[in-house]
């Protein structure tokens, strides 16, 4: 057998092969990653933000009413000329109360004071010390009325207790001027009718009160030692404002007193830089809201607040009995004031709208924003809305991919 032979066969094999190797290097896998002739590697994706006012339907607005100030989380006071305000409750006194032997009525109420909680970080103080008033009212105001007509019974009322605050301490103990006694047991009588108001006198003030309490040590009948004091939360309680806060305007409003709500009905266009929308697949749409101005004081939000994405049931355009709400999205948007201020814009995600609109063939699509939870600070925020000022209108950014000219697998 001839050796050399063979060796320079096992040459030609390897260079062979060698060969094969490099042609296969050189040829690039169709499937590879960042292949150029992989399936849909040629399929556009399109950027494009819309002017509202140039899609074939917009339509915006602002509703406010739908949380009455008795939601709110604290109470709010006011003499100052650009708001008033002023606080209503009443305390619906039991007539009876059960000890670990027996149930037995109050025969005597001692030791009554009310308690405030200031709220003194979001507070506004231009002296001290400021003066609280409680006056009882001429007539019973309905907690749940947009309306309250108590204000002729305001200044009328007799005042039951006072109290100073001196901005050291942020608890306020009023001290009644009356027969606490025959106050309390009236109260029982009527389940706390008419109530009474809460004033602030004195230099100007706005002032948030988080919690009011009153508390008394009763005496049973039958008893001689009373039992220890106990504490009693409003039964129902509220504010009232005057001047109400301003008119909806122009502006898209957000947040507030009683709370203000965006709503939003529009077509999509037919096509979208060329191409068909209803062919094409959307990746991404966003409505993108402009931040004004602050309000004017003393409206703006002061802190960070959440707001909820909702789609509408009913039309938002047609006022009525109904709220116009549907599903809302799981995840809140935080609205921080700060950031509002700079003009950063706000954007609201509406891909899966959009997306359903174009395969289910939706004749328009209607959502809305509304603060989460409802009535969790007395200000706002506004927006631009289509009939505003250029610069600061609604926008639609949609990100799109024309339909590709043949099937991925």
């Amino acid at each position: 057998m001839n050796k050399s032979a063979g060796h320079g066969n096992r040459k030609f094999v390897i260079l062979a092969l060698g060969l094969v190797g490099l042609s296969v290097s050189c040829t690039e896998d169709p499937l590879a990653l960042g292949s150029d002739t992989a399936p849909g590697a040629t399929s556009e994706i399109r950027d494009v933000t819309l002017e509202v006012t140039s899609l074939p339907l917009w339509r915006d607005t602002t509703v406010s009413g739908f949380a009455l100030p008795s939601n709110a989380p604290f109470m709010f006071l006011s003499n100052d000329s650009q708001m008033l305000a002023k606080g209503l409750a009443r305390f619906n006194v039991p007539d009876t109360l059960r000890t670990l032997a027996d149930t037995l009525p109050v025969g005597l109420f001692d030791s009554v004071t009310v308690q405030l909680t200031v709220d003194t970080v979001r507070s506004v103080f231009s002296d001290f010390p400021v003066t609280f008033r409680m006056v009882t009212l001429a007539e019973s105001f309905d907690e749940d009325s947009e309306v309250i007509e108590v204000n002729a019974g305001i200044g009328s009322g007799a005042e039951l207790a006072t109290g100073h605050f001196d901005g050291i301490s942020d608890t306020v103990r009023m001290d009644f001027a009356v027969s606490v006694d025959s106050l309390l047991k009236s109260w029982q009588e009527t389940d706390g009718e008419p109530g009474f108001a809460l004033l602030v006198e004195g230099p100007k003030s706005r002032v948030r009160i988080q919690q009011m309490l009153l508390r008394y040590r009763p005496l049973l009948e039958g008893r001689v030692v009373p039992l220890v004091p106990k504490t009693q939360f409003p039964t129902s309680r509220t504010f009232v404002t005057d001047p109400p806060l301003p008119p909806t305007g122009q502006e898209l409003r957000l947040g507030g007193i009683p709370s203000s709500r965006l709503y939003f009905e529009f077509v999509p266009p037919d096509t979208v830089a060329g191409i068909p929308l209803r062919e094409a697949t959307i990746n991404h749409a966003e409505i993108i809201l402009h931040p004004l101005a602050p309000p004017k004081d003393p409206f703006p939000a002061e802190l960070t607040f959440a707001a909820r994405q909702i789609t509408l049931l009913g039309d938002p355009f047609v006022l009525g009995p109904k709220t116009p709400i549907g599903s809302g999205n799981a995840v809140t948007i935080a609205l921080n004031p700060e950031t509002l201020a700079t003009g950063r814009p706000l954007s609201l995600n509406v891909t899966l709208l959009l997306a359903r609109a174009t395969v289910e063939s939706v004749s328009s699509i209607r959502m809305g924003l509304r603060s989460d939870p409802d009535a969790q600070t007395i200000g706002f925020w506004e927006f631009g809305s289509a009939e505003g000022a250029e610069g600061f209108l609604p926008q639609l950014r949609i990100i799109l991919s024309p339909k590709p000219p043949f099937d991925i697998p």
